[in-house]
């Protein structure tokens, strides 16, 4: 869940797309001290069957070919 191959962006309703290079993201353990959402529930999706798992990293460099319209992009 925390690999990325690609980075996304809307304007004017076309989709864009860039694709990445980082090395893996050195993860570490983080807290979270108040959490408020209404948005996944309005999706009539359940927020958290238990506990959310929270990591984060530090900054790390990364590679980012040219972006390009999803339509125009190749895979």
């Amino acid at each position: 869940m925390t690999e990325r191959y690609c980075l996304y962006s809307e304007s004017g309703g076309d989709l864009y797309r860039a694709r990445i290079f980082h090395q893996p993201w050195p993860l570490q353990k983080a807290t979270m001290n108040f959490y408020e959402s209404t948005m996944i529930e309005a999706l009539g999706v359940k927020a958290f069957a238990s506990e959310p798992v929270l990591q984060y990293t530090e900054e790390i460099d990364v590679d980012i070919w040219a972006i390009k319209k999803v339509s125009e992009a190749r895979p």
